[in-house]
């Protein structure tokens, strides 16, 4: 090996290491400090790793950048177009001097535009990352949401009787109001994590961990009434089965489960604002929500403004976090990021939101998706645990219905509640595809420890 041959194998030796020593500092912080606020906690904690490993955003690495360059383009497209629809440009488009617009605007832009790069920053050390190194960045994580997830069942036993005691306790009682609220944003945590962290679980077969999430995110949704989580993981479940026994002769035919779903995603941004319109045509809207549970019931009154605010504005909309403006009516924001986008964005953000969404769901298919098939038309293909045995199944096909299933999980739970700029609920998304990278890895360097046996 020539000198220079050396140096860069003992440099590339520091940078794995580097990042696996910050991704293990970052989750053991974030998972141990998270009960006390999921809102307030994730995005400072990711943007702190994130920025320790902005070097993995080099384009010079590659492979990691080239594999997410279409969402994260699309994401930054979009963060864009939100910054020239702020209200700081548009006071420097009326002539206010920037600094004075910089001072007096609302500044809600820079959040979201600095957890860009921190948050694909850590994507991108994430698939990056060698195999061995994910291994113990999986096994820390597993065992402090397994931790996690006692407490949580827990609360959800006792009535959020253990949040409660911290909250006065520690914080003197101080606002009461925000337990139940706390308790369903860490509810949301736990459960974008669990698909992709179950992809590793059934790998090792610690199936009682994952028995104790699922029972802790429905046993929650029950106690704080989040019924959309509940809903989301029930959806995620539909679309694991979906995937795990897709047929065999519809994936010969290029039919895969990712552009299904890619282009059932986009259908949805692109025609929930027409059924929401019909809905208000028809006055449908004003009724509905009388028949409703009180959550769904608000939720179709909150669309139905956002849909008519909309309609005054098609085009260009009315800015970028404009939703706030339209309060109680649209409390900060729509509970639907095809509305809010339409709302704020115009018909150009709800374009892009549809190819953001789109993209996402194609790209999670593995290049060779198609070939990987059983030799019977009949059968049904098993890209799942039991497949395992088979040689011929790469671990990125056995991870697909996992993977698919944390996706839906994501975008139904977008569609259905929180706001489209919310930074938590972006540190979210890029999380659980940190957490589906280390997953993926560390089945890949089991596998290959299995053969040197």
């Amino acid at each position: 090996m020539s000198r220079a041959g050396g140096a860069a194998a003992v440099w590339n030796r520091i940078t794995d290491h580097y990042a696996e020593a910050v991704l293990l500092l970052f989750f053991a912080t974030l998972l141990i400090t998270v009960y006390f606020g999921a809102t307030t906690i994730l995005p400072p904690v990711m943007f702190l790793g994130g920025l320790l490993l902005l070097g993995c955003l080099d384009p010079r690495r590659g492979r990691p950048i080239r594999r997410f360059l279409p969402a994260a383009a699309l994401s930054g497209v979009i963060l864009l177009l939100a910054f020239f629809r702020s209200d700081f440009v548009e006071m420097i488009g009326h002539g206010v001097p920037v600094g004075r617009a910089y001072a007096t605007s609302t500044r809600y832009f820079q959040a979201p535009m600095c957890m860009w790069f921190t948050t694909w920053a850590m994507v991108c050390a994430a698939w990056g990352l060698k195999e061995n190194n994910s291994r113990r960045v999986i096994v820390l994580i597993a065992v402090l949401m397994a931790a996690l997830s006692a407490v949580m069942l827990g609360d959800a036993v006792t009535n959020d009787g253990i949040r409660n005691w911290v909250n006065r306790t520690w914080f003197g009682g101080h606002r009461p109001e925000m337990v139940v609220v706390d308790a369903s944003n860490l509810n949301a945590v736990l459960l974008m994590l669990f698909w992709p962290l179950s992809f590793w679980l059934v790998h090792k077969r610690w199936l009682g961990v994952v028995g104790l999430m699922a029972l802790t995110v429905l046993w929650t949704s029950v106690t704080v009434d989040t019924n959309a989580h509940m809903l989301c993981f029930v959806a995620g479940g539909l679309v694991f089965l979906a995937a795990r026994y897709w047929p065999n002769a519809w994936t010969r035919r290029g039919f895969l489960p990712e552009h299904e779903l890619a282009g059932l995603a986009l259908l949805w941004i692109l025609a929930f604002p027409m059924i929401i319109l019909i809905l208000r045509g028809t006055g449908l809207s004003a009724t509905l929500p009388a028949h409703l549970p009180a959550s769904w019931g608000a939720r179709v009154e909150i669309w139905s403004t956002a849909v008519g605010h909309s309609l005054e504005k098609p085009f260009w909309g009315w800015g970028y976090e404009s939703s706030r403006r339209f309060a109680p009516a649209i409390p900060l924001h729509t509970h639907d990021m095809s509305l809010q986008a339409w709302l704020e964005l115009g018909i150009p953000g709800l374009l892009l939101l549809g190819a953001f969404w789109f993209c996402v769901f194609w790209f999670i298919a593995p290049m060779d998706s198609r070939y990987h098939v059983r030799q019977s038309d009949n059968e049904m293909i098993e890209i799942g645990q039991e497949a395992a045995a088979v040689p011929s199944l790469p671990v990125a096909q056995r991870a697909r219905p996992y993977m698919l299933a944390g996706a839906a999980c994501y975008f139904l739970l977008n569609a259905l509640s929180y706001g489209m700029w919310r930074a938590w609920l972006y540190c979210l998304g890029a999380l659980m595809v940190v957490v589906a990278c280390l997953a993926i890895k560390a089945v890949k360097a089991d596998g290959k420890l299995q053969i040197l046996q």
